[in-house]
């Protein structure tokens, strides 16, 4: 069953461009970012982890500074438009995805490489389709992957042990909903149950599908705020409310425990935009942002969830674009 939600007025949001095109070939590490805005308290342990899709790199910086303390790269990672999925178990563990050559790097919690293996697609019947969109990890330490996002393509959610490597569980998105469901990005909540935001050119609202993924049943169809757009990021936080990214209308929609209602955390006519990817960590949002609204480089904006929220810290990253993010706490 589609939940509604309450009508809200909301000043539309120009479409902030990729600013890659402008970069330079040659890619040239920076040692640290620039702050921005009023500070933030942060734990001297915790670090920021940002992945890009070209160069084919990870940063880890320190979240107090904002200083670049680790590249994370492996000679296989190849440049990819797809994404790079990044995922941080309990442990601290990082699991990141390279789309290109579909294998799931883990490093430990000190970032030293630990494996590489890579992830069978066969289940999901699209082999050669666009591979891994994203990458969550359950409370009992096994991976989920979603994937597919090609129109006319099969969409699924893979189980997989990271131990092994090999598939536990296979859920065709599109057979749950009953109807073909372009999954863009992934979240897990408290009890592991997915929640696939949906990218999708059609009219109307887009919808979060919430999806058991052992037993691959849906167990509800949220509908959001986005018309006429597509989803990007979503996030659930411990209480159950749920945060959604809205690509073209700019907005980050936060909703409340129900999930019937819904506000806006603001647009790039405030000081952020299209805030495509983002992670959710004690209370507060860190979102990547695209270059515009006053800034010429791209950033992660920290937030706190309310309504009407704009940033109180702004971390200039120094990478052509920014493809995820996640919050490490040692």
């Amino acid at each position: 069953m589609i939940k509604s939600f309450a009508s809200l007025a909301c000043a539309a949001c120009a479409f902030v461009p990729s600013v890659s095109a402008q970069w330079q070939a040659a890619f040239e590490l920076q040692d640290a970012s620039h702050l921005v805005a009023l500070p933030v308290a942060h734990d001297p342990s915790e670090e920021l982890i940002v992945a890009t899709e070209d160069p084919p790199v990870v940063l880890v910086l320190d979240l107090a500074s904002g200083v670049v303390k680790r590249t994370l790269t492996r000679p296989t990672w190849q440049p990819s438009g797809a994404g790079r999925p990044i995922a941080l178990d309990r442990e601290g563990h990082l699991f990141v995805v390279d789309v290109a050559t579909t294998t799931i790097t883990e490093f430990d919690r000190d970032d030293r490489f630990v494996r590489t293996f890579p992830v069978d697609l066969s289940c999901a019947g699209d082999p050669t389709g666009s591979g891994i969109r994203d990458l969550e990890v359950t409370r009992r330490g096994t991976l989920v992957a979603l994937g597919g996002w090609v129109s006319g393509s099969i969409n699924w959610l893979l189980e997989i042990d990271p131990e092994t490597g090999e598939t536990i569980h296979c859920c065709d998105i599109d057979a749950a909903v009953g109807s073909s469901f372009e999954g863009a990005r992934l979240a897990l909540d408290a009890d592991d149950v997915a929640y696939v935001t949906e990218y999708a050119p059609d009219a109307g609202p887009k919808r979060v599908a919430v999806i058991d993924v052992p037993s691959c049943t849906l167990i509800e169809l949220v509908a959001t705020p986005a018309v006429d757009t597509n989803l990007v990021d979503v996030e659930v936080t411990p209480g159950g409310a749920m945060v959604v990214g809205d690509n073209h209308g700019g907005f980050t929609w936060l909703s409340d425990a129900s999930r019937q209602q819904f506000c806006a955390l603001g647009s790039c006519t405030g000081s952020y935009a299209n805030h495509a990817t983002f992670t959710v960590s004690h209370g507060m949002l860190y979102a990547g942002a695209a270059a515009g609204c006053g800034t010429g480089s791209p950033r992660i904006d920290v937030l706190p969830l309310e309504c009407g929220a704009s940033p109180v810290r702004s971390i200039e990253v120094p990478l052509p674009s920014i493809g995820a993010v996640r919050v490490r706490h040692h």
